[in-house]
């Protein structure tokens, strides 16, 4: 068996499992193909979504602007979200938005704004220190004209079970219903794979840091 290498090959493997009778277009599969694939995406801290963030403090306002592909913090070896200020890259813990208060005037600490997408410090910077701190960012959307997902091709086959098990297509084809349970096993198996390999990259056991 050929290991697919494009979102289009992966659709169309699922036009081959599902047969024709979810009626579905072409641009609902496509959609199917990326709720699948962001839910994906959204289950472990991916390896291959991190990326780093830098930049320099402003010692006027009390925040900086976080990149446009942001979705959520990393962790370091130490299962906390920081971010390392300065040369000597001092970490500053990432509190709670709800605890801000608690550090309000207190150097070391900054929060997420979810509303804003910024980052604020609980005490105004006072020199123009650089910054940086690891990120998950969210890829592109799917497409079929050159947009693939961003982990490696060996574990494409878990999106096209995974939109068989779907529950509108269990609910228009037969033979989904019928193969449910194969389906939902070999996404199951494929996506367990996938996080034990994310682990090993890092010599992380499967129960975490």
């Amino acid at each position: 068996m050929s290991i697919l290498s494009t979102t289009s090959q992966i659709i169309e493997k699922f036009e081959l499992f599902a047969g024709d009778e979810t009626e579905l277009s072409s641009s609902e599969e496509l959609d199917l193909c990326e709720k699948i694939y962001r839910e994906i995406l959204a289950s472990e801290e991916w390896e291959f979504l991190k990326k780093p963030a830098t930049g320099t403090l402003s010692t006027s306002v009390d925040y900086v602007t976080m990149p446009t592909d942001f979705d959520r913090f990393s962790t370091n070896q130490y299962n906390k979200k920081v971010v390392y200020i300065g040369d000597s890259y001092d970490p500053y813990e990432i509190i709670p938005y709800d605890e801000r208060r608690l550090y309000r005037n207190m150097k070391g600490y900054a929060y997420y704004d979810a509303r804003q997408n910024r980052l604020y410090f609980t005490a105004q910077p006072t020199e123009a220190l650089s910054y940086e701190f690891d990120y998950l960012y969210t890829p592109d959307a799917l497409t079929t004209a050159g947009s693939n997902p961003v982990f490696p091709n060996r574990f494409y086959d878990v999106l096209y079970h995974g939109m068989l098990i779907d529950n509108p297509i269990i609910q228009m084809s037969e033979k989904a219903r019928s193969y449910q349970g194969e389906n939902a096993a070999r996404f199951a198996q494929i996506l367990n794979s996938m996080k034990m390999w994310n682990k090993s990259i890092n010599n992380k056991d499967t129960y975490g840091i």
